[in-house]
């Protein structure tokens, strides 16, 4: 059962975690077991990830279906969050993670 995070009319209001520079609209949590599942099936395709510079946070970005990404979000102690986004939420993290200083492409 995923549960969903909260939608913002605006990409600068909160973030899916307060690790994260950017809010997720339009998407879902998914449960560990789902996010694991979908990603490492042989039709997901990893795009991007990015690394935050003081700490061990991880996300990395995936297709999995037209118009559907994954974004999974890895703590500094491993743990993993996934979420499912449109394309259009896509977009907005994305953009947000490529501007914000302390957040690197891998």
């Amino acid at each position: 059962m995923s549960g969903h995070v909260p939608r913002e009319s605006s990409t600068e209001g909160g973030s899916a975690h307060p690790a994260l520079p950017f809010s997720i609209p339009h998407s879902s949590q998914l449960t560990w077991e789902l996010g694991s599942r979908v990603v490492d099936d042989e039709e997901a395709t990893a795009l991007d990830a990015w690394q935050h510079a003081d700490s061990r946070w991880e996300v990395t970005a995936f297709e999995v279906a037209a118009h559907t990404r994954v974004l999974r979000l890895r703590t500094p102690v491993g743990r993993e969050r996934y979420y499912g986004v449109a394309d259009d939420g896509f977009d907005t993290a994305t953009d947000q993670l490529e501007r914000a200083r302390d957040w690197t492409r891998r």
